[in-house]
């Protein structure tokens, strides 16, 4: 945390790993910097004294560090302070005057005594999302997010002045470039994180993120534990393509576990304690996740890979087409017609979005008005980082309208109608995501590794034209460009995809009991957030059209953290 004392310097405290931290002093100026990754200290203290000398911005600072850091520099016109662009190490700023800075929102809270904010949490319960802006926001009154990337300059004094960046490279480069500098940033990325300990761990599901980092794994002849394992549904092909891809790897230790030996979802969630600080739209599958990383530790694994963050990176969005449109109109229509084909968008819906038509406030109230619907159709398509939006059945009256009320206030905030600029929204929503499910590997003792979210990663998929390696009839297509010669091409001629549905509904059927006992008691009920009534209905599936899991999530992710505050 940093805070201002009576001398007017600002003071740094925290537990953080030595290994993982870089402080530089100088008379004029003081600098540290904390990595998710081990620092071999030596090799960054050249570079990082030439970034001083040079007073360069703290965009560049981060660009010399592999993995997502946060940066902490003071000198005499204040401090500046920059978290990860992925939001997998985040910075949170408390109300003015005397900030403070955290990478904690809930101890900014506890220090200041802040109060939660019901209709943020309102807000958490629409699925499958809300707005991109507002999915980052905290849960409590008057404390901040400074948004991934973004440099917070803060006064002597202790007055945040302004925000800058993220300096983004902009989106040109060919595929042919743009996959030699994702190959060169991916492969560092895999090379810093398995230099970190010798007992490794990787996912192989059989798709392509995750098979991708086994590959680059044996490609530094990095021994490792592969984990796999599949889901209940009978058409899951995941086993038949992870035993593709380990017939093609080195030989070594596997774990695999049988699907109907995995936790279903909704299994034991209430006996977890929550090691995340916000609501989590996972805690319905915690279980899971404490099995994986148990099975792990037991079989010696430290540091684990997985593939999280791929989809997010390699598929992102099509809020490029508007864009396309005017400077390729052969081949917008083209992917327009793919993507229409992939999602089953209305006609009228698609030909709307490739024209770009409805602004950022039409969008919001469009959204709003299926909100209360239970409509279960596909998304109409847009270009901006909104919806879709629905509340669930069991949100009572007055939490739909606070919430409402509280979306339909981002209509005055300005967005940017980029695609560089909605895909970082996608991207800081896997990458927080991605940080609480590290958190609960993290209880058991096992550090996630998820190249695909570091920065360099990022910045290097960012920096090409989307139209190159977003394309409807070739998913994923920067993968195999990208990884010639590392990762064979049988690996990506996949064309299926798992979903894991099945073992959510019968994850809901197994646990009902269980569920309708946690919620006899329930904390959204006690604050007017849910009708424990109505809920009740949706779990014994009394309710039409049937309730999707993602709704249940949402719930059972702030149910649950509420009363980590007990």
């Amino acid at each position: 945390m940093l805070a201002q004392n009576s001398t007017g310097r600002p003071w740094l405290f925290g537990d953080w790993d030595n290994a993982k931290l870089l402080v530089l002093e100088r008379v004029d100026s003081r600098l540290a910097i904390f990595s998710d990754i081990t620092l071999r200290q030596s090799q960054f203290i050249a570079e990082t004294l030439s970034w001083l000398d040079a007073r360069g911005t703290l965009d560049q600072l981060a660009a010399l560090f592999p993995g997502n850091v946060v940066v902490f520099h003071a000198d005499a016109a204040g401090v500046r302070c920059r978290g990860s662009l992925t939001e997998m190490n985040r910075l949170f700023l408390s109300p003015a005057p005397n900030v403070l800075v955290s990478t904690s929102a809930r101890r900014i809270a506890e220090t200041t005594k802040a109060q939660l904010d019901y209709d943020a949490l309102a807000c958490r319960l629409a699925y499958p999302t809300t707005i991109g802006a507002l999915e980052g926001r905290t849960v409590w009154k008057g404390i901040e997010p400074i948004p991934g990337g973004v440099t917070a300059h803060i006064d002597g004094s202790g007055v945040l002045i302004d925000f800058n960046g993220p300096t983004l490279p902009k989106p040109v480069d060919s595929l042919v470039a743009g996959a030699r500098s994702f190959r060169s940033s991916l492969l560092q990325s895999v090379q810093a994180r398995s230099a970190q300990a010798d007992s490794l761990g990787c996912d192989v599901s059989g798709g392509f993120d995750s098979t991708t980092i086994a590959f680059l794994l044996a490609h530094f002849d990095k021994s490792f534990t592969a984990f796999t394992s599949g889901n209940r549904s009978s058409s899951d092909d995941d086993p038949f393509w992870a035993d593709n891809a380990l017939a093609q790897l080195p030989a070594g230790q596997r774990i695999h576990v049988d699907p109907q030996r995995m936790p279903a979802p909704f299994e034991g969630f209430p006996d977890v304690i929550a090691p995340y600080e916000e609501p989590f739209v996972g805690t319905a599958n915690v279980e899971r996740m404490l099995f994986i990383a148990r099975q792990l530790r037991r079989a010696g694994v430290t540091h684990h890979f997985g593939g999280h963050g791929g989809d997010e990176l390699l598929e992102l969005n099509e809020s490029f087409l508007p864009s396309l449109l005017r400077r390729n109109p052969l081949l917008a229509v083209k992917y327009a017609r793919g993507f229409a084909s992939m999602h089953r968008w209305p006609f009228k819906a698609a030909a709307r979005f490739t024209l770009g038509l409805g602004s950022y406030a039409q969008t919001i109230e469009r959204e709003l008005e299926l909100a209360g619907s239970n409509a279960q159709g596909r998304p109409n398509p847009t270009k901006w980082p909104v919806g879709p939006i629905r509340f669930p059945q069991w949100m009572t009256t007055d939490a739909k309208v606070s919430a409402a009320e509280r979306i339909r206030s981002e209509k005055r905030n300005p967005h940017d109608d980029s695609w560089t600029s909605s895909a970082l929204q996608t991207l800081r929503a896997s990458g927080r995501i991605t940080e609480s499910i590290r958190a609960v590997y993290r209880s058991e003792g096992i550090e996630l590794q998820c190249p695909f979210l570091d920065e360099a990663v990022v910045v290097s998929a960012l920096s090409m034209r989307p139209e190159e390696f977003l394309n409807p009839y070739s998913p994923k297509s920067l993968l195999p460009k990208s990884m010639e010669g590392i990762v064979p091409a049988s690996v990506y001629s996949r064309r299926t995809k798992s979903t894991g549905l099945t073992d959510a509904y019968q994850g809901k059927r197994i646990n009902r009991p269980g569920l309708m006992e946690y919620f006899n008691d329930s904390r959204l009920a006690t604050v007017g957030l849910i009708d424990p009534d109505i809920l009740t209905q949706a779990l014994n599936d009394q309710l039409h059209p049937p309730v999707l899991p993602i709704a249940l999530w949402r719930t059972i992710a702030v149910e649950g953290w509420l009363r980590t505050l007990d």
